[in-house]
């Protein structure tokens, strides 16, 4: 511990900060600069290991060369009177521990803070460093609006693993296959093992203060931290529907995807994550909360304001847009924070769907949490009519989507599509990748017929015989 009014080197110390993991951080004053900054020391138990000064010197090293608005910026690094110190920005605000301590944050002011920890992210694993120890408490919310990831492996603990204590603290233990770094809580699968550390899995451990920023509890938190472990490895988190409050659908996707237990499911990159965070607040209009404040139980049933009420059963009205020189029939129903556009296979005619009960059911059940969007292709169903010899391609099924959403004032939405209309959402998805949320394939394929890479297509012969059979 240093004594208030000690230098080290150039550097002032002016008061005590906080102790955590492997040192304590003074406020200093720099006689050179004529600035306030903040200064890390290892604490009396590290002093002398050589270990613990090798990664520290190392790893602020690494992160001094980031020079990142999302990291905390490392402006020093030396020995004085045989006491290592790195020196930092001197930061004002609070931890994201202590915002969440008082309650879960709205969605968007999670999303905002979530950008900016995967930009931070984004820039170390450019750099080929990984955080290994992501949470709540190595985060800060400066009063100037700014996010700021602490501690890139600077304040990691050699003391041996018992699984006693708060799951919040940084442990290190060696095992068998590897070495386990990181804080119980917030560990990835691939940490609890003891593997080698990539930045897939950074995500797990983000996908994890993200889910506690909108929910404000862990999404893995058991009474012990053995059971915590077991939950990381096995066990799916709560539906942050159950929280009560309104968190679009794609938001608790993204969610699910940084926890993915392999870390091949999760998104490619921490850059993809702070991508769809931003299209999601940017797509988004402010009254969403408003306009889809309705949740929806298993049967069907809106719970708004208190009241139980069936969806409606009324078959919605068609309308056309215009596709070229094409009139392109289609449907609108449910207001729910997603725009789903349902691409049907082959032939279609939207009001003969809702003739169909059981199908109908289906329709309506993905209406109640979205925009359900239906189409009829050209040529098919209400749709303008084409001749024989002049077929639709791909290419322009493809734009009468583009048209209809267009129409509907849709600027993003999931497609879904069913049999040939897969490989039709597919190329959209290529074609407008800044219009395109998500993917849905239902029955779909690659190609028409069976070849020598797609071996489980039909062979000429019996897609004739179905053709036939049609007829």
């Amino acid at each position: 511990m240093l004594d208030i009014g000690k230098r080290l080197g150039p550097y002032e110390i002016v008061s005590f900060i906080g102790a955590g993991g492997m040192g304590h951080v003074f406020q200093a004053r720099d006689s050179r600069l004529d600035r306030d900054v903040a200064i890390k020391v290892l604490s009396d138990s590290f002093a002398g290991d050589r270990v613990a000064l090798g990664r520290f010197e190392r790893e602020a090293k690494a992160i001094a060369a980031l020079s990142h608005p999302n990291i905390l910026a490392i402006f020093d690094f030396g020995t004085s009177d045989g006491i290592t110190y790195a020196v930092t920005e001197l930061l004002e605000g609070e931890t994201l521990r202590a915002s969440i301590d008082r309650g879960r944050l709205p969605w968007r002011r999670a999303c905002e803070i979530g950008a900016a920890i995967a930009d931070g992210l984004s820039a170390a694993h450019a750099r080929g460093i990984v955080h290994r120890d992501l949470k709540p408490e190595n985060l800060f919310l400066g009063r100037d609006g700014r996010v700021k990831i602490l501690d890139f492996g600077l304040a990691r603990s050699t003391a041996p693993l018992t699984l006693r204590g708060d799951e919040t603290e940084t442990m290190r233990v060696d095992t068998s296959r590897g070495t386990i770094i990181g804080t119980i809580g917030y560990m990835s699968p691939e940490q609890v093992r003891g593997e080698d550390i990539e930045p897939s899995s950074d995500l797990f451990s983000f996908g994890c203060v993200l889910y506690e920023m909108l929910a404000g509890e862990r999404p893995f938190a058991r009474p012990t931290p053995i059971e915590v472990l077991a939950a990381i490895l096995d066990a799916r988190p709560k539906s942050l529907s159950t929280t009560g409050a309104f968190i679009p659908a794609e938001l608790e996707q993204l969610v699910l995807h940084c926890l993915a237990k392999a870390s091949s499911s999760r998104l490619p990159s921490a850059r993809d994550v702070g991508l769809t965070l931003r299209a999601l607040l940017d797509s988004t209009p402010s009254d969403l909360a408003a306009r889809a404040s309705a949740r929806f139980d298993s049967s069907g049933f809106s719970t708004a304001a208190g009241t139980v009420r069936p969806l409606s059963t009324a078959e919605p009205v068609t309308q056309y847009a215009l596709s070229g020189d094409v009139n392109i029939a289609y449907q609108v129903i449910g207001d729910g924070p997603l725009d789903l556009v349902f691409v049907m296979g082959w032939i279609t005619h939207i009001e003969f769907f809702w003739h169909e009960p059981s199908f109908a059911r289906f329709l309506r059940r993905l209406a109640s949490f979205s925009r359900l969007i239906l189409i009829d292709k050209r040529g098919t169903g209400l749709s303008d009519r084409v001749a024989l010899d002049e077929l639709p391609t791909l290419e322009q099924r493809m734009d009468d989507v583009r048209a209809v959403m267009e129409a509907v004032g849709s600027s993003r939405a999931a497609l879904c599509g069913v049999s040939e209309g897969g490989p039709m959402c597919s190329l959209f998805a290529a074609t407008y990748p800044e219009k395109t949320v998500a993917l849905v394939m239902i029955g779909t394929y690659a190609k028409r017929l069976r070849d020598v890479d797609y071996p489980w297509g039909p062979t000429a012969e019996q897609r004739q015989s179905f053709f036939e059979l049609m007829q």
